[in-house]
């Protein structure tokens, strides 16, 4: 299970790692609480401790990889990812030693990210910032005041109805119905260095795209801003300054938060040199 760490940390539980569930639980379980209780070694004892009561293997092939991209096989495979991947379907059989073989920054942490929801270590939006600072928008048409490049998050003004075009990594994409059904919308999270902002697609923006957006991809998109009030909720212990403080129809105060929201009509896979 995932449980706090530290004031600014957290600890991820193996049966959270998507399409892992049980098997993690196996795994945390062999290596803390079983007789031999020591660090695995390798893939091929890993698979080989982690056994049901009759001898039989819990890990398959699936649950395998879901741990390697997830990152929770770097301390054993030298943290090659890619190499792991690679020998992971023979480890059962034989104690491979798992080759110096890597994916990109940028693939790295988009698998990572599918698997546990966030992508740990180095921003891939950093590394190849060169990159996002000479992408172009493809067709070069201008809507608005917009340019044919883009802009990091941090520099969309908290104004609405101001027309942006911003890169950033695809942390959340929630497809949903809508109109009795006719329609359909997206629910978007675009996440920048140091903050991520929420935003939305209807059906026209998304009949527009040309590609499949996935869960740690580089994006760029482009819409109009929204700024919505939202009240978030509160002990009566809390702080909060007056100027935040607004009485609701029936007489009770609470604090009013103005949140950034993107409304995007278009969206581009980023293409990028990955190594």
């Amino acid at each position: 299970r995932t449980f706090p760490h530290s004031d600014s940390s957290v600890i991820i539980g193996l049966a959270e790692i998507k399409g892992v569930g049980a098997a993690g639980a196996a795994v945390a379980s062999e290596r803390h609480f079983s007789d031999l209780s020591k660090p695995f070694r390798s893939l091929h004892d890993m698979v080989n401790r982690v056994v049901d009561t009759d001898g039989k293997a819990i890990l398959s092939t699936a649950d395998l990889g879901g741990l390697i991209e997830a990152g929770a096989c770097d301390s054993i495979t030298g943290g090659y990812r890619k190499g792991a991947m690679i020998v992971s379907r023979a480890s059962k059989d034989a104690d491979i030693p798992v080759p110096p073989m890597e994916w990109g920054v940028v693939e790295r942490s988009a698998r990572q990210r599918a698997k546990i929801g966030v992508g740990l270590g180095e921003n891939p939006l950093t590394t190849v910032k060169d990159q996002l600072r000479a992408w172009r928008v493809p067709d070069e048409r201008r809507v608005g005041d917009g340019g044919s490049g883009a802009v990091p998050l941090t520099a969309i003004p908290h104004e609405a109805d101001l027309y942006f075009t911003t890169i950033g990594i695809l942390s959340g994409w929630n497809e949903r119905s809508y109109a009795g059904g006719t329609a359909k919308l997206a629910g978007v999270m675009l996440e920048g260095t140091n903050t991520s902002i929420e935003g939305v697609m209807f059906q026209r923006a998304l009949s527009s795209l040309d590609f499949a957006p996935s869960i740690g991809q580089i994006v760029a998109a482009s819409g109009f801003t929204r700024v919505n009030d939202w009240s978030p909720p509160r002990d009566d212990d809390d702080d909060a300054q007056p100027d935040d403080l607004e009485e609701d129809e029936g007489g009770s105060v609470q604090e009013v938060e103005s949140r950034l929201e993107l409304s995007i009509n278009r969206m581009w896979a980023v293409d990028l040199v990955d190594d």
